[in-house]
């Protein structure tokens, strides 16, 4: 399922949530052969989207799926792994740990807060050789420490490539 899946999770828990990327979301499910009316719905509709319109057909889509089983914690945890896993694969780094350092702020969860300290450190970088953020981080590692770190705490948090694909399940698209 799309990894955009985790980043719906956060639709109803992060108000700085962007609500356009459930359009996004919805198309990669529809070229992955997830077909259901609110999917449909969202992957025709186009950007600006209307904020209530978006969160009836995510709810509605979520349920589609059956993934409506998740407590608060764990669709915390996965709107994370969203962020955390793009780190992981060098995608747009900076933005990423600003997001994650966010919603560390937001909810003081100590499984991220680490990337609140890498959030730190790396400003601390741009205007030094080292960071008191992270002991060991300089210029020429703190990109290696970051990738580190997402990668530890995914696999710490079981979001790794094989727990993502076990954890949602849909209709005949459950084949490994």
């Amino acid at each position: 399922m799309s990894r955009l899946t985790f980043k719906i999770f956060g639709f109803n828990i992060d108000p700085q949530f962007e609500f356009d990327s459930a359009i996004e979301w919805a198309q990669d499910l529809l070229s992955e052969g997830y077909n259901t009316n609110s999917i449909e719905i969202l992957a025709g509709m186009s950007s600006p989207i209307n904020y209530f319109e978006a969160v009836k057909l995510i709810e509605e889509a979520i349920i589609e799926l059956e993934i409506d089983k998740y407590s608060l914690t764990e669709r915390k945890g996965f709107y994370c792994a969203y962020f955390i896993s793009l780190i992981a694969d060098q995608i747009d780094v900076c933005t990423n740990v600003a997001n994650v350092h966010s919603l560390y702020l937001k909810w003081l969860d100590e499984s991220i807060f680490n990337f609140s300290l890498i959030y730190w450190a790396r400003d601390d970088l741009i205007y030094r050789d080292n960071s008191e953020y992270w002991e060991s981080a300089n210029k020429e590692n703190i990109e290696e420490i970051t990738e580190i770190e997402a990668r530890k705490w995914l696999l710490l948090n079981k979001m790794g490539e094989k727990e993502i694909s076990s954890i949602f399940r849909y209709g005949n698209n459950n084949e490994e």
